[in-house]
């Protein structure tokens, strides 16, 4: 019976280690896509493009991962990690 006191115990902590680990990642994520969204944003602005078409930002850029790729995966948050070199120019241009 103390065993199986002991293993819910840890199996209790280990859920809310992960669940601490994926609020974190949410944040980080939320975050870094706001940080995209805000480049598209100014870039549609320059380049003065109709929202949703060929040549807008957040269909090239923002548009090509999801809110789930950035969660379920490891790499770290930045945009050399993410995005070709390409893409990173064009967006700052």
């Amino acid at each position: 019976m103390e065993t199986i006191i002991i293993l819910i115990i840890i199996i209790g902590i280990i859920s809310l280690i992960v669940g601490i680990a994926l609020l974190i990642r949410n944040e980080r994520v939320c975050n870094f896509r706001l940080e995209c969204n805000k480049l598209c944003f100014d870039y549609n602005i320059r380049h003065k493009t109709k929202a949703l078409s060929d040549e807008c930002a957040w269909t090239w850029f923002f548009g090509k991962y999801e809110y789930n790729d950035f969660m379920k995966s490891f790499k770290p948050l930045k945009l050399e990690n993410w995005y070709t070199q390409e893409l990173i120019e064009k967006i700052y241009s």
